[in-house]
C-alpha cells in the first residue's frame, strides 16, 4: 500500500453533468481563441463553405473528397463480393493521412489550451506559466509527428516506397530530396518545418528540465551555507534587487515568440499537407 499524504482529505467531484457543461464552456472558449487567431480545423480547409472549393486548397479538398482508397461500405456492410484487394500503397497513404489529420487535430486542441493560459498568465504571478509550457511542449511534440507522417505520405505517393523500410539514414535523405524536389512549391515548407522542430528539441529540453534545475539551485546553496558554516540571514532587498530578481524570474514566462513558432508550425504543415495532397492526387491521373 502506498501513502497519500492527503490526511483526512475526501474528494468533491461534481455531477457528470456539471463537468460536461464546464467542459463544453471551456471547449467553447477555447474554440474562440482559436478563431480568433486564425487556427482552423483541419477538415475545414479546401472549402469556402459547405459546397464550395477554396482553390487555395484544393489539395485538401481533394484528400475528403478523393483519397486514394475508398472503402466499399456498401459491400462490407450490406454483404457481396469484395473485388478490390486494397494494396500496401493504399495502407500507408490512408494510415499516414488520417494519421496527420488526427494529430494536427489534435495538435490545434492542446494549441487552445496553451494560447488560453498565455491569455491569462498575469506576469506578477511566475508560477502561473508552467502549465503554458506543458502544453506548448505537448503541442510542439504533436506537430512534430505530424510533419512524420505528411513526410511518410509524401515518400510513398511520389516514390511509391516506405521511408523507413530498413534504409540508411543517406538512403532517407536521399529519397525524401527526390520526394520533395518533385512539388513546386514544397522545399520552402518542409525547411520550416525542420527548423521548427529543431528549436522544439531545444525548448522542449529546457522545460523538460526546469523543476530539476530548480531543485539543484536550492541544494547547492543549502551546501554552501552547510560548508561555509555561516547562518542564513534574511535577505531584505532593496527596490533595485528586488527588480532585478523579478526580471531574472520572469525570464521563465511565455513570450510572443513561442505563440507565433506553434501558430506558424501548425500553417506550415497546413499549406505542405496541402501541396502533397494534390500531388498524390494528381499521380493517380486526378484534375
Amino acid at each position: 500500500m502506498y501513502a497519500t499524504g492527503c490526511g483526512d482529505f475526501q474528494p468533491n467531484i461534481r455531477d457528470p453533468r456539471d463537468l460536461a457543461a464546464l467542459l463544453n464552456d471551456l471547449g467553447g472558449e477555447i474554440d474562440q481563441i482559436l478563431f480568433a487567431e486564425g487556427i482552423y480545423a483541419v477538415e475545414s480547409y479546401g472549402w469556402l463553405d459547405h459546397d464550395e472549393a477554396d482553390p487555395e486548397y484544393l489539395g485538401h479538398m481533394m484528400w475528403q473528397t478523393d483519397p486514394p482508397f475508398k472503402p466499399d461500405f456498401s459491400i462490407v456492410t450490406g454483404g457481396g463480393a469484395v473485388t478490390y484487394v486494397p494494396t500496401r500503397r493504399d495502407e500507408v497513404l490512408t494510415r499516414n493521412g488520417e494519421d496527420f489529420v488526427a494529430v494536427m487535430n489534435a495538435a490545434r486542441r492542446i494549441m487552445g489550451n496553451a494560447l488560453m493560459r498565455w491569455n491569462a498568465v498575469d506576469g506578477n504571478v511566475i508560477g502561473a506559466s508552467d502549465e503554458f509550457w506543458e502544453d506548448y511542449s505537448i503541442c510542439t511534440m504533436l506537430l512534430s509527428i505530424a510533419s512524420d507522417r505528411m513526410r511518410d505520405f509524401l515518400v510513398m505517393a511520389l516514390e511509391n516506397v516506405e521511408y523507413d523500410s530498413g534504409k540508411t539514414e543517406s538512403d532517407r535523405g536521399s529519397i525524401i530530396k527526390q520526394a520533395i524536389d518533385k512539388v513546386p512549391g514544397l522545399a520552402k515548407f518542409a525547411m520550416q518545418s525542420q527548423k521548427y522542430k529543431t528549436v522544439r528539441n531545444e525548448i522542449v529540453h529546457e522545460i523538460a528540465t526546469l523543476a530539476a534545475r530548480r531543485s539543484v539551485d536550492y541544494l547547492r546553496e543549502q551546501r554552501g551555507h552547510a560548508i561555509s558554516g555561516q547562518p542564513v540571514e534574511i535577505w531584505e532587498p532593496t527596490f533595485e534587487e528586488l527588480q532585478m530578481t523579478i526580471a531574472e524570474e520572469r525570464e521563465g514566462l511565455p513570450s510572443s515568440s513561442e505563440i507565433h513558432q506553434i501558430k506558424s508550425w501548425y500553417h506550415c504543415l497546413i499549406d505542405a499537407s496541402n501541396l502533397i495532397f494534390a500531388a498524390e492526387h494528381a499521380s493517380r491521373g486526378g484534375l
